[in-house]
């Protein structure tokens, strides 16, 4: 009959958790409300910690940079201060799109890490060995080289799913070096940078980036055009909903007094009244007729009063007859 009230809070932040980890699987919790993100940016990949308030998504989302840097979002202490979505965030935004709008940003501005430690979510690299201390060799030292092969019935049997690897040929800009051009190469990371930018595939790589850098721009340039119409959506919103809560404020009352009316309105409230109505005049009737054998009044007036009592109390009776017909 009347409106219900809406899911609570706690059921509406499960669903905006579980809607996160579809969106950012490599995710790692922390602890219930705790979470450590790895967020692709324009120079690397950094780690950020995403912390929900208790009565999150009433209250917004709090993130820090686990990964040292410097950026305009984040504030000293390495706390995310200035996102224009994270301060525009209200109980209807939804947590996989802040994120990814954060990601957005950091990718068309990227950061400046401040140290060289890889994160946690990037690749080791692999171990490097310790310079070892020259060894003194004898003046003429004698090396003696087995070169004799094992025999086939000596050698450790393959596997029988063993399939031999296949030989890289995707090197193929680098057929016309010499050895020196190739040494020079290496030991310069300008050259193999160079020649890393003019591959094909990296170039092709650039062409979409920037495609896509100048998409996101233009989306983010249209939606802060339409930010004075949303604030201004906003407030109307806001407005409505004060109007909406003092209607909903003054429809408890009137069911309150509806409850109340119904109570003595009832089926059994009136069967109660008109028995006891039925008992009163049946009482008075036992009264007239008292005073009239105590000689109090005559036969006149007894005969008219006891009338009119009497058919009071017949009629009263037929009402509780035809009620419980």
């Amino acid at each position: 009959m009347f409106r219900t009230k809406r899911g609570t809070s706690g059921r509406e932040k499960a669903r905006q958790v579980l809607d996160f980890k579809k969106a950012f699987p490599r995710a790692k919790q922390i602890n219930s409300d705790t979470y450590q993100i790895p967020i692709q940016t324009g120079r690397g990949i950094l780690a950020l910690q995403m912390d929900l308030p208790s009565n999150f998504p009433m209250a917004r989302p709090s993130f820090t940079a686990v990964t040292p840097i410097r950026h305009h979002l984040f504030d000293s202490s390495m706390r995310m201060v200035a996102h224009r979505d994270l301060e525009n965030w209200n109980s209807r935004s939804r947590l996989d799109q802040l994120i990814k709008s954060i990601q957005a940003d950091l990718i068309r501005h990227p950061p400046t890490f401040l140290s060289k430690s890889p994160s946690k979510f990037a690749p080791k690299p692999p171990a490097q060995r310790p310079p070892q201390p020259p060894v003194a060799m004898p003046v003429n030292p004698v090396v003696r080289v087995n070169t004799v092969t094992p025999p086939v019935s000596q050698r450790e049997p393959r596997p029988k799913n063993y399939v031999a690897p296949e030989a890289d040929l995707k090197f193929s800009m680098l057929d016309g070096f010499t050895t020196d051009e190739l040494k020079s190469l290496i030991e310069s990371e300008e050259k193999l940078e160079h020649l890393i930018s003019a591959l094909p595939a990296i170039v092709e790589t650039e062409k979409k980036a920037s495609s896509l850098y100048a998409s996101v721009e233009k989306l983010a340039d249209k939606n802060l055009a339409e930010k004075k119409s949303f604030g201004e959506l906003s407030s109307d919103l806001k407005v409505l909903r004060e109007k909406d809560a003092k209607l909903e404020d003054t429809l408890s009352k009137l069911i309150v007094e509806q409850q109340k009316i119904l109570a003595h309105t009832s089926t059994k409230a009136i069967r109660k009244m008109l028995t006891e109505a039925i008992a009163s005049a049946d009482e008075k009737s036992e009264d007239v007729l008292q005073r009239y054998n105590d000689k109090e009044i005559k036969l006149d007036e007894f005969i008219k009063e006891y009338k009119k009592v009497r058919t009071t109390y017949h009629l009263r009776m037929a009402k509780q007859e035809r009620l419980n017909a």
